[in-house]
Order: C-alpha cells, then structure tokens, then sequence
C-alpha cells in the first residue's frame, strides 16, 4: 500500500489506527522501486520522494508487515505512556512488534526533485524518547538523525542500519535499553550507491555509519555479551550505581565552603550515569508491564526500579550541586590543559542540529569524563592516608569512610571507567562498532492473502506538508 502524495491541498492527515491487520508493505511518503521492495532489500533499485515531512504524532502500527517513511524531514513524538501501566511507552511505530517486519526512515532534505527549494534539511528528530519495534531497522538522514540515544529499539536481536550526511558523519547510538545488534554497513552503502546511481536521487549524499548500542548489563558490569539480563544483574548495578554515587557525593562535599575549587566531576559524566538509569528504568518498567513472572520475582523487579528511581533523584541532585559549584558548566576534570574545553552545557551531551556532531566530538566528550575519572580515582586513593580529610567528609555526608568503604568507591568508579573506555575502543576502532554480517537474509515483504483496508483521514497520524493523498492499494 502506498500513501503518495500529488498535487492538492498544502497538508494532509492518516487515521492511525487502520493498519493493525495490514501484513502487506506500508509506504507513507512516496514510491519504492519496485513497491515491493523495503529499503533493506537487495532489490529496491530506487525510491521516490513526495512530502516534504512527516510527523509522527501518534502510534503507527501493522500487522507484521514492513513499514517505510519517506520525506523530506521525520519528526518523530514522544511515545506516549501506555494505558496499561502509566510508566511504560508503548511503541510509536512498531511492524508487527518485536521480530515483526522492518522499519525504514529515510529523510532526504530537499535532495529531491519535490523536496527541492522547500527548506527541508534531512534530518530525523525525536522530541523526547521514543520506542520502535519490529524486526530489522533502518534510519537514514542527509543531515543527522537528532537524539539518536532517544529512540528505544525492541527488535529481538534484529539489526539496526544508519546513514547520515557527510557533514555529520559518525557513530549513531540508541538508547542502552534497545534490544537489537548494530547491522553491517556494506548494506546500507549498497543502498546508498544504488540510490545515488538513480537520476532522482543523484543529489542524495550520505554514507553509512556505524551503530553502537550499549548492553544495559554491559554498560557497567563489563559484561561482553548477555542474551537476557535477570533481575540478580539489575540489583548488582543498582549497588554499582549507590557506591559511584558516594564517590561523586564525595567530590562535591570537598568543595563546600571551599572558594575556587573545582569537583573532579564533570557534568557529561553525569548526564552519562543519568542516560543509564533512565534506560535501565524503562527496561525493568518494560518487563513488568509485558511479561509474566510470579508474584514474589514481580515484587522483587518492582523493589529494584524504585531503587534506580531513588538512585536517579540522587544523580539528578548531583548535577544540580554541581551546576551551582560550576556557575553553569565550566570545566571541572582537573586536567583543564588536556580537557578544559571539553565541558558544556547538559545539552551538549546530546547534540542538536548544527551542534558539533560526530566521532571526534564524541571522543572528546568521552575522554574528558575519563579524564575527570581517573582524577578521582587518584584523589580517593589519597583519601586512604589523609585521615584528617576522611573525617572532615564523614561528618559532610554521614558516609562512613574507613579504608575498605573507599576501596569499594575506587573499585566501582574504575569499573565505571572501564565502561567508558571501552566505548572510547569501540569509537575508535571503527569495524568494531558493527557485529559481523548476518547469517540470515535481509526481511523482505511477505505474501499474504488480501485484507479489507478503510484508509480514514483525520487529525491523526502524518502530517504530509505538500499535497493530498492518494492510496494505491496493492496486496503483495
């Protein structure tokens, strides 16, 4: 099925809520050559492109079969709060839900004929976090895909493809709760040189990149590789996460009432720390809204995510108190002639359009938190012998600083550090960043027999900025 727009009204609007039972490929935003090719297929030869935006204001969902956005920028809205359990996000665009059929986002810019002159910029935009589901995954975008640690990916161990302009060229991460496996980029670039082979998209210029998705276990625990995280390696991070947390509490209390000091904190740690108690939050909110357990593993889950909650209000007072120490952000690793400009606002921790974007900004960012890390590790170290200091900060913040609990903050704070550093590797060392070619063939749209569709245009879905709809209905 696709939804094309032609000449018309200035906007046009799709009902949501018809294309649960639809199995067939659902193309909103132009044509695939041929229709029945995804973008993921070997055999798509060419796309067409006819909105100038799509916007994604509420849930787009089928019945297993592959969906397709094409135009010339993708706003995506936050998911919205299921009814079911409050906390948790249902998905905004699913294909069947996870292990269903592929979702492919390709924003183009105003790299096409009909987007030409319009002002459109390619990118993909999240305006808070977002979940999408299906089998496989692909974003492409001729400028950045904005907030990419936003978007939660449930696509049962599926893979996951980007693209983005050259001039913002680099690592995508998503969000550490996603549940799928970085994709090998050969197969988005065949895409891509096949598309800029085409005449109507000659103008379209973006390579592949690579996708990091940290493993919510991995995260912190240095784990590899963990095909399902129990709840026994949540309440080991959560512990994790407390004991990082007295050596942070630790570096603000030195500088109380201590004019000119500088906490070896930085706030991109925090915002760090914080990216990953709020993915693991939403991970355990997921379990417990979606799977079945006994009453008394429910009652543990649900004891363990109010301790991340409580966790994640501590680490949020942190940055406030640092933000205060800091008079909005200057730099505090103490190693400013290696770092001092590395430090900004908590924006910067993801960045917008026009932002300084990329790999050499990321490690940047990434080897200034390591750098406030070590200096840490270095002055807890000097706690162990400094006794006078050591009661002076038990007294601040009613922590019971003997050597063992110091060694246990040095001992968790270094493995912090190693979670870092092995991200630093993964950005570094580029092949590294994508799993190994899959064994099993790219999705490709299923037969089926046909099913009764009733397009409805009203103030749901998508927001087609030029034109009125045509449905074509095709039953593949």
């Amino acid at each position: 099925l696709t939804i094309n727009n032609t000449d018309g009204p200035a906007t046009g609007n799709i009902e949501a809520n018809v294309f649960g039972s639809f199995a067939g490929h659902l193309i909103i935003g132009g044509t695939t050559t041929p229709l029945t090719s995804t973008p993921l297929d070997d055999t798509l030869t060419d796309i067409s492109v006819n909105a100038l935006s799509i916007d994604v204001q509420t849930p787009l969902v089928t019945g297993g079969g592959p969906i397709t956005l094409l135009a010339g920028d993708i706003n995506l809205a936050a998911s919205a709060a299921d009814n079911n359990s409050p906390d948790f996000l249902e998905d905004l665009v699913s294909a069947g839900g996870p292990g269903g059929g592929a979702v492919s986002m390709i924003a183009v810019g105003d790299s096409f004929p009909a987007t030409q002159g319009t002002g459109a910029v390619g990118d993909i935009i999240t305006n808070g976090p977002v979940t999408i589901s299906g089998g496989q995954a692909l974003f492409v975008a001729q400028n950045t895909i904005n907030d990419s640690n936003d978007i939660n990916l449930q696509l049962d161990q599926g893979d996951v493809f980007a693209a983005v302009g050259d001039n913002t060229s680099g690592a995508v991460q998503f969000n550490p709760g996603s549940n799928a496996i970085s994709g090998d980029t050969t197969r988005v670039q065949n895409l891509i040189d096949r598309l800029t082979a085409a005449s109507v998209s000659s103008a379209f210029n973006v390579q592949a990149t690579f996708v990091i998705i940290i493993n919510p276990a991995q995260a912190l625990l240095g784990l590899e590789s963990v095909g399902f995280i129990d709840t026994s390696l949540f309440e080991e991070e959560l512990s994790l996460f407390g004991v990082i947390g007295q050596g942070i509490a630790l570096a603000l209390a030195q500088c109380e009432e201590v004019e000119g000091c500088a906490p070896n904190v930085t706030e991109d740690e925090l915002n760090q720390l914080i990216s990953g108690l709020e993915g693991r939050i939403q991970e355990l909110e997921r379990r417990l809204a979606q799977e079945q357990m006994s009453d008394s593993e429910r009652s543990r889950m649900e004891k363990v995510l109010s301790g991340y909650r409580d966790e994640l209000q501590n680490f949020q007072t942190y940055k406030t108190q640092l933000q205060e120490y800091t008079s909005g952000g200057s730099s505090s690793s103490g190693d400013d002639e290696d770092f001092g400009d590395t430090f900004g606002s908590e924006g910067e921790a993801t960045p917008k359009a026009g932002a300084e974007q990329g790999v050499p900004a990321q490690l940047k960012r990434l080897n200034g938190i390591a750098g406030s890390m070590r200096t840490r590790i270095s002055w807890l170290q000097g706690l162990k012998t400094n006794a006078e200091e050591r009661e002076r900060l038990s007294n601040s913040t009613g922590i019971d600083l003997t050597v063992e609990t110091l060694d246990a903050i040095i001992e968790a704070t270094q493995k912090a550090l190693q979670s870092i550093e092995n991200e630093i590797k993964l950005l570094q060392e580029g092949n590294q960043a994508s799993a190994d070619p899959a064994d099993t063939p790219f999705f490709s749209a299923q037969m089926g027999e046909p099913v009764a569709l009733n397009v409805q245009y009203g103030p749901g879905l998508l927001h087609l900025d030029d034109g009125s709809l045509n449905t074509q209905t095709r039953w593949y």
